[in-house]
């Protein structure tokens, strides 16, 4: 994934989508501070910034960047969807879980307790 580690504070994808969006800082509200509110890109453009983009500016598409078959399996399970939530709150967005190549990188504790939950049913 890329990221625009000197705009956003923190190299992180789901901030840098929010201040994509909003350009705002993450969870700002008022709409009298934004930067270069002209610039302001839809949530589909911020989320392809992060994936297919990023993938494609660094030489991977063909393997990486979107879900396709015969591409690795890299992806992440969030607890919100980002196209449906206030802009503002896509920066507080938990990771549940990070999987690169198919195997599971990350797990929440959160989301260990619900799949452990689920399996005992």
């Amino acid at each position: 994934m890329a990221t625009d580690g000197m705009i956003s504070e923190k190299p992180a994808p789901l901030w840098g989508i929010e201040i994509a969006v909003t350009r705002n800082a993450p969870g700002a509200t008022n709409s009298q501070r934004l930067h270069n509110p002209t610039e302001r890109i839809s949530r589909h453009q911020a989320i392809a910034m992060c994936t297919i983009n990023g993938a494609r500016a660094l030489g991977l598409d063909g393997i990486t960047g979107s879900l396709e078959i015969g591409k690795r399996a890299d992806m992440v399970i969030l607890d919100k969807n980002i196209l449906t939530i206030a802009d503002n709150e896509i920066h507080s967005v938990e990771i549940l879980e990070t999987i690169s190549k198919g195997k599971t990188l990350y797990i929440s504790p959160n989301w260990q307790s619900e799949m452990t939950r689920c399996n005992r049913q």
